[in-house]
């Protein structure tokens, strides 16, 4: 992993609130035209990975998860970078 954290732009999650059901994680909003820039900054054959974290504070955010194996294979048509057929 890259030890330059990326913070996501114009992305952002936010926890649910309190009158929320229980089945409610959260939400994600998208500022459009800065979230668009960014994607198109920070994706890498075609995708892009965000981690959700919290903070020591207690805030939520996400940041780009810039991982790549070492020995990475060539992804297969309709997979994700991570191997699996969710598109995330």
């Amino acid at each position: 992993m890259s030890e330059d954290t990326i913070f996501s732009r114009g992305i952002f999650f936010k926890d649910p609130s309190d009158k929320a059901p229980s089945y409610v994680i959260g939400k994600v909003k998208f500022k459009v035209d800065e979230a668009i820039e960014f994607i198109n900054e920070q994706a890498k054959d075609g995708w892009l990975t965000l981690d959700i974290k919290r903070s020591k504070g207690g805030k939520t955010y996400m940041q780009v998860d810039t991982y790549v194996p070492s020995n990475r294979q060539q992804d297969s048509p309709g997979q994700s970078p991570q191997g699996d057929d969710a598109p995330y």
